[in-house]
């Protein structure tokens, strides 16, 4: 029985810790036969157990089978080494030594709200260059490690980033241009950091400099990225996929093949990390075999994809 492991950062945040809470639920799945185990990342790793036996009931036996929590910061690059290896190189020279690494992460990463005296920008974030800077700090993780099955990269961000057209509904214009440019600009720097790895910076970037930095990679060190921007964050209760508008982009050479996204006010927190479990990161019979053979959990028609998610 093979072994698939889905490494998960910022696991507390509400969207990351819905995809977490139904990774662990499913446990054995007889379609992709495969043990689904999990890693993640937290500075407080008691709050992300009290998290998932309070808000989520999940049972400690089922966390203690299932679930490896690395304490640290995700900007570490130890930490971040230490959650996304399966296994260690191998010190064999008649083996392959590159490392075992998960085959997916899920980044769920954000800084928490506060408000400043500034008429431009009342609100801002006790880090605003967290989203970026962790994703980074993975990527370059991941370019040390080299690993033979290069792994999928979930990232969740946010509608009003496109650079192609407008995603979120005119009244709600305002409020994503002043009240959350600083979280906004970590999101993009942050997706940016992704195309460029994929070698799509060049087209996505603007003239300037400020937005992405220019530097080059030799190669991916993803097997693919989905970053799933959500509308207006909610506590409410799961709908359903069914319930969920989807729509997507594509930026950089593949602009071209880009759909329509889906314009919305809300989504709640528990149907955004739903979609990303159930689409995802679930198993099914329609998985498809992407780049380095890598098994594409759900279906590789999302992979380097922006989609937009929304009621």
């Amino acid at each position: 029985m093979a072994t698939s492991a889905i490494a998960f950062f910022g696991a507390t945040g509400g969207c990351a810790a819905q995809a977490l809470a139904q990774s662990l639920e499913a446990g054995y799945t007889c379609r992709a036969r495969a043990l689904l185990s999990t890693i993640a990342v937290a500075r407080t790793p008691s709050k992300l157990t009290a998290l998932l036996q309070s808000k989520h009931h999940l049972a400690p036996a089922l966390l203690a089978q299932h679930l490896s929590v690395i304490e640290g910061n995700a900007k570490d690059i130890d930490a971040v080494t230490r959650t996304l290896l399966v296994s260690p190189p191998s010190s064999s020279s008649s083996s392959s030594s590159a490392a075992a690494v998960v085959d997916t992460i899920v980044f769920g990463i954000g800084a928490a709200p506060k408000l400043q005296l500034s008429l431009l920008r009342p609100v801002t974030v006790d880090d605003t260059t967290v989203c970026q800077d962790a994703a980074r700090t993975i990527l370059t993780a991941l370019r040390q490690l080299s690993p033979a099955q290069p792994p999928v990269f979930i990232a969740i961000s946010t509608t009003g980033l496109s650079p192609l057209r407008r995603d979120v509904p005119l009244p709600l214009v305002p409020l994503y241009q002043v009240l959350l440019a600083v979280p906004h600009h970590d999101k993009r720097a942050m997706e940016l950091a992704l195309l460029q790895d994929r070698g799509a910076a060049a087209a996505a970037a603007t003239s300037t400099k400020t937005e992405t930095e220019t530097e080059t990679t030799a190669a991916s060190v993803l097997a693919g990225f989905v970053v799933v921007r959500a509308s207006l964050l909610t506590d409410g209760a799961m709908r359903g996929t069914q319930k969920v508008r989807v729509g997507w982009e594509m930026e950089g050479p593949a602009s071209a093949k880009t759909q329509l996204p889906a314009i919305g006010y809300t989504i709640s927190r528990a149907d955004v990390g739903n979609w990303i479990f159930e689409t995802l990161l679930w198993p099914s019979p329609r998985a498809d075999i992407g780049p380095h053979g890598r098994v594409v959990r759900g279906s590789a028609e999302w992979l380097d994809r922006m989609v937009t998610l929304t009621y």
